[in-house]
């Protein structure tokens, strides 16, 4: 299973990447403000916003891991009920 979902987040990352070839990770008032710059003024800026999503998106999957990873932990760490002493 874990082979499974691991072979599935890489081939999702690889089409992400490849599909994502021509990035505009801009919005739109961004965009114009920087149409006037050129084209290579856009460019560094779309590279920089890919690289502060790296931290985000690592922390979240993190987050995310870590909380799949220990989900069944509290069950079985569970204490049992204390015996009861007079039965009704």
């Amino acid at each position: 299973m874990k082979a499974m979902l691991r072979t599935a987040g890489i081939g999702a990352a690889a089409i992400a990447f490849v599909a994502g070839a021509p990035v505009f990770a801009q919005c739109p008032l961004c965009r114009t403000a920087l149409a006037a710059q050129g084209s290579a003024a856009a460019g560094t800026f779309d590279h920089a916003i890919l690289v502060l999503l790296i931290p985000a998106v690592s922390l979240f999957c993190g987050v995310f891991l870590f909380a799949f990873r220990h989900a069944g932990s509290a069950e079985e760490n569970r204490p049992e009920a204390p015996p009861r002493l007079h039965p009704r």
